[in-house]
């Protein structure tokens, strides 16, 4: 009995699906993460329980808290601390308090963002 072959589109194919689903699962990690080391002053003493305790802090945030996709691609900090991700809707902007959604005149989703050498 000859076994089939299977083309390389096809193994090519599902190698993409992989890949696309372990970026995803490593930027809800990093998108979590990273959103706790931007919490201002007035969360200092929550932080300092949390390390005290010897836990982590990490604060995750629906989607209807920050008004977009729940699809982010990718994060960036500029030099004052404050967190862009560029989402299926937009670029999102986080100050640690509050989001801001960023639109692009055609609604276009944003798959990258980049900070110059000044942080901006």
């Amino acid at each position: 009995m000859r076994m089939k072959q299977v083309s390389c589109p096809v193994i090519f194919k599902a190698s993409v699906a992989i890949i696309f689903f372990l970026t995803l699962l490593a930027d809800f990690f990093c998108l979590s993460t990273v959103v706790a080391q931007t919490k201002t002053a007035a969360a200092k003493h929550t932080e300092t329980h949390w390390q005290e305790a010897g836990l982590p802090f990490i604060q995750n945030f629906d989607p209807k808290e920050y008004s977009a996709s729940p699809q982010n691609v990718m994060v960036v900090r500029d030099h004052r601390g404050v967190m862009y991700f560029a989402n299926i809707s937009g670029v999102l902007e986080y100050d640690g308090v509050s989001w801001r959604l960023i639109t692009l005149p055609n609604k276009a989703a944003v798959f990258t963002l980049g900070i110059d050498k000044n942080g901006i």
